[in-house]
């Protein structure tokens, strides 16, 4: 990930203040004929220099990143995709480690209707950080859009190892088991969603509809009601009652 402090630190006044008085002292250095002190003031001056280079070089790189990164934002918000694309592609062809923009170029991908490429995204952010739970839910979904349930399953469970009350991969999982014809385990893992999130409308949406495909309609009414009662503008909960 690129990181970028709000604060600069002024390196150019900074670096010849220091220059110059070392430049001083080398002088004085000279006419005393204290020759050791002399070259290591020299080299001293001679790795100031490469540092101040290294440094500039690396913020310029950071910045331009930057603004490739921000600049795909942008198009993306204009639904843009294509032109998104590139730009990300080129903030990380300045910065192979920037891993947001990695994720959101998947994001991209997948408006984009590239699904593969996006998988693919997706699976370069891992790379760099193993425990990105977004890109791992993100990943998730589309896998199960190609019914490759197996790995689906296994990357949000490994969400759930380390943050059990993870709502959004509870619900995911629960949309993978039921995409996969396993209903009741898809219930029971929307019941552990909604005990931690009992007011999310989302939650009894979902159970409206596997109860209505387990054929328990009674359950299925009642969720959905509560569902409108948290979210009356939500169409499909209202749909489905009608």
């Amino acid at each position: 990930m690129l990181f970028r402090s709000k604060f600069r630190i002024p390196v150019v006044p900074i670096a010849l203040l220091v220059a110059s008085y070392g430049v001083v002292w080398m002088v004085d250095l000279g006419k005393s004929r204290k020759w050791q002190e002399f070259n290591a003031a020299l080299i001293g001056l001679i790795f100031l220099g490469i540092v101040f280079n290294v440094d500039l070089l690396g913020f310029g790189k950071y910045d331009e990143a930057l603004h490739q990164y921000e600049t795909a934002i942008v198009l993306t918000n204009q639904k843009q995709y294509a032109e998104s694309i590139a730009h990300y592609k080129r903030a990380l062809e300045i910065q192979p480690t920037f891993l947001t923009a990695y994720f959101n170029l998947a994001n991209t991908y997948d408006a984009y209707g590239d699904v593969n490429l996006a998988v693919a995204t997706y699976r370069e952010a891992l790379q760099l950080k193993p425990d990105y739970f977004d890109a791992k839910i993100n990943l998730s979904v589309l896998l199960n859009t190609q019914k490759k349930y197996t790995e689906s399953e296994a990357l949000l469970k490994d969400i759930l190892k380390v943050k059990p009350q993870e709502v959004a991969a509870l619900i995911n999982l629960a949309a993978m088991y039921r995409e996969s014809n396993r209903l009741e385990q898809a219930v029971e893992w929307l019941l552990k969603a909604r005990h931690i999130t009992p007011l999310n409308p989302n939650i009894y949406a979902a159970l409206g509809a596997l109860y209505a495909d387990l054929g328990r309609p009674a359950n299925a009414v009642s969720a959905l009601r509560t569902c409108l009662q948290l979210d009356p503008r939500n169409l499909g909960a209202r749909k489905s009652l009608h």
